[in-house]
């Protein structure tokens, strides 16, 4: 693995990579790197890609109250489980690479996709996630991008920007990689005590149990949300911040389950904020 931090090193690599008749899988990060992001990378391995990982604490994703200076910063650590799981070149520009002289393109999330589960809960967020990908899509030029069903909104919200921004690069999504509790595995459980991540295997208690439910025949949507709110209510230190049942294809919502759906939950342990989601279909 090379470890490269400008934009001509990166694209001499690729350069190199395609000469050699290799395609390319690309993984975007933040870092504070856990075994989720390099299921991104072995399923890019997967698919006989080399793969480029890129490691950016994007400061235009941060919303009003959150602390961009805060965010876990750990490249040395995150540059040990990158080797390890099979990156192929480690992209970690500098704030002036990815945006010159504070010029910023930004890329807006479809409306109707941003008002609903995190976004009114997160202003701005997901615009500064498309910005970033597209800048970086920009850069890397990859044909196929690796995303995390555990961040399904972003997931979906990407899928359409990008792929209207870069049409022929495949979007990929990989499932959820989960601790033996069924806690989806994020940079955020670091600020979980044992005890709070014991407790926090509620989320995906509810979410199993209400898909098993939706898979025994009940497409009622408000039958569904009930059933898995009181099982979250098992657990009164999980304060819920949201609970929504919402089409895959477009996040709208429907009195019964016709299609593809998805089941999100998002909600705190102590000042931890976590999310979770599956899907039903």
């Amino acid at each position: 693995m090379i470890t490269v931090h400008s934009i001509q090193e990166i694209q001499d690599f690729i350069h190199s990579e395609r000469s050699a008749g290799k395609k390319i899988g690309f993984v975007p990060t933040m870092g504070a790197l856990h075994e989720g992001h390099i299921s991104l990378v072995h399923a890019a391995k997967h698919h006989g890609l080399s793969c480029v990982m890129s490691i950016f604490v994007n400061p235009t994703q941060f919303g009003p109250n959150e602390d961009f200076s805060k965010y876990p910063r750990s490249l040395e650590t995150d540059k040990n489980l990158a080797l390890t799981g099979g990156v192929s070149a480690l992209f970690t520009p500098s704030q002036e690479a990815i945006y010159p002289n504070e010029h910023i393109r930004y890329i807006d999330p479809p409306r109707n996709m941003n008002e609903v589960l995190c976004g009114p809960f997160r202003p701005g967020h997901f615009r500064g996630v498309c910005t970033v990908v597209n800048r970086l899509l920009e850069i890397i030029q990859p044909d196929e991008l690796f995303l995390g069903q555990k961040d399904a909104q972003q997931l979906r919200i990407l899928q359409i920007t990008m792929k209207e921004q870069h049409p022929k690069i495949n979007i990929v999504g990989v499932p959820t990689v989960r601790e033996k509790s069924g806690l989806a595995m994020s940079s955020r459980n670091k600020y979980l005590s044992n005890e709070e991540k014991n407790k926090a295997s509620i989320i995906y208690k509810a979410l199993s149990e209400t898909q098993s439910f939706f898979k025994l025949g009940e497409k009622n949507t408000q039958r569904l949300l009930e059933f898995a709110k009181k099982i979250l209510n098992q657990e009164p230190d999980f304060k819920i911040q949201y609970l929504e049942l919402v089409q895959w294809n477009d996040f709208q919502n429907t009195e019964t389950i016709e299609e593809k759906s998805l089941l999100a939950i998002a909600g705190f342990l102590g000042q931890t904020r976590l999310i979770d989601n599956i899907f039903l279909d």
